[in-house]
């Protein structure tokens, strides 16, 4: 069997979907308007208390979508956040 060319291979890969997204995907993924999501990424991103995934260097600058996907999970409420201990 021969390999796909390149070109090809990644279409393949893009309707996948993979697990590293850019934010046009991540935004895409999430069904928001795009003004919206960037607006959203770039406050999230300034915050660094928010907890958001950032992106990953070794990845070419993407976000781990499982990692966000959980962090929108906690933040709705879908998983109980952790309880905070006192001091």
């Amino acid at each position: 069997m021969t390999e796909a060319p390149t070109t090809e291979r990644r279409k393949r890969a893009k309707k996948r979907g993979g697990r590293f997204v850019t934010d046009a995907e991540l935004i895409e993924r999430l069904g928001v308007p795009e003004k919206i999501g960037y607006v959203t990424l770039s406050g999230l991103d300034k915050d660094r208390r928010s907890g958001f995934p950032p992106k990953q260097a070794l990845w070419g600058h993407r976000r781990d979508w499982d990692a966000v996907a959980l962090w929108l999970d906690k933040n709705s409420g879908i998983i109980p956040q952790e309880s905070r201990r006192s001091a």
